[in-house]
């Protein structure tokens, strides 16, 4: 082969592998920028469903009522300032002091009827009462907090509307979410003159940060910025808004009892520590050894019941 011919032919087979070294480049770049965008939709559509999952109503059904511990009680509704009727039952007070009684996430007021059987023992009566979207209350989207303090205050002014119940002798005890919303709603209202809170969250953000894989069962990477995002735009709420250690302090001088488990793997017992922590007097603080997210009213009814009872009587005056 002539000189030439060998140069052409050099020249000719290089072309030929430059041109198939860039086909392969750019099939793997369009498998890569397809990989991608597939995994963009993938984690926006979940991201989406677990918004939509975490604001919208999955309701436990009423399956109990006072009546079956032997307790007597009225069927009662009221109404939120935002229009939601809100259904539960009232018990009478026989010591002249009531305790509204305020259920956890996804949970109804038959969640709180141990507490109220106890309440009733020493003499108090209890609302309870089904947040919106909860129960029998009307609703489709839950707010983490931030309507269900309205339907605190609701319920507030529905016992002052009773000449049976002593407006001076009114106290609050919540469980998680029913906490953190005892705090607030204590916070906006001096008619609440004893709050306990068992397993509250210090703020929405917070919880979120702990917790967003046993709430939503996904990892918070890349999915929590996304759900909460999406969350935020279903309901036109900010999640900055629900924030119970900014209200705390305001509750004094009236008293506030933090209860948490130290072994609460869905609001870590570090958030009952700084609840405390930022209250002002009078205060109290049992953390219960060995305890995950749930009451010690179930665990350890013994020692719930001198402290709970002792707090609220100390705290609405009732001599025994």
């Amino acid at each position: 082969m002539r000189k030439g011919g060998v140069l052409s032919f050099a020249l000719s087979l290089s072309k030929g592998l430059s041109k198939g070294r860039r086909y392969w480049l750019n099939l793997l770049c369009a498998f890569v920028v397809t990989s991608l965008i597939g995994t963009a939709v993938v984690v926006i559509d979940l991201s989406y469903r677990c918004a939509h999952n975490l604001v919208h109503t999955h309701r436990a059904p009423i399956t109990s009522t006072p009546a079956e511990r032997g307790l007597s009680f009225e069927p009662v509704s009221f109404t939120s300032a935002d229009g939601l009727r809100l259904s539960g039952w009232h018990i009478p007070s026989r010591n002249g002091a009531t305790i509204i009684l305020c259920h956890g996430l996804r949970c109804n007021r038959v969640d709180m009827l141990p507490q109220a059987a106890l309440l009733a023992e020493h003499g108090y009566g209890s609302l309870l009462f089904d947040f919106r979207a909860h129960g029998e209350s009307e609703g489709e989207m839950l707010t983490y907090g931030y309507g269900e303090t309205d339907d605190v205050l609701a319920a507030i002014d529905y016992l002052l509307s009773r000449p049976d119940v002593d407006p001076q002798r009114i106290g609050i005890l919540g469980g998680s979410l029913g906490a953190a919303t005892a705090i607030r709603a204590a916070a906006r209202s001096t008619h609440l003159k004893a709050v306990v809170a068992e397993s509250a969250f210090t703020s929405l953000e917070n919880e979120v940060a702990s917790s967003f894989k046993a709430f939503s069962g996904l990892p918070a990477f890349p999915f929590a910025p996304l759900t909460v995002t999406f969350a935020q735009w279903q309901t036109g709420l900010r999640i900055s808004t629900v924030r119970p250690i900014d209200d705390i302090s305001s509750i004094a001088p009236r008293p506030v009892f933090i209860v948490h488990g130290t072994d609460d793997d869905t609001i870590p017992a570090e958030q009952g520590l700084r609840l405390y922590e930022a209250a002002d007097e009078p205060k109290a603080l049992w953390m219960v050894d060995g305890m995950g997210h749930e009451s010690a009213v179930n665990l350890f009814p013994d020692e719930y019941e001198k402290r709970i009872i002792g707090f609220f009587d100390k705290a609405l005056g009732i001599d025994r």
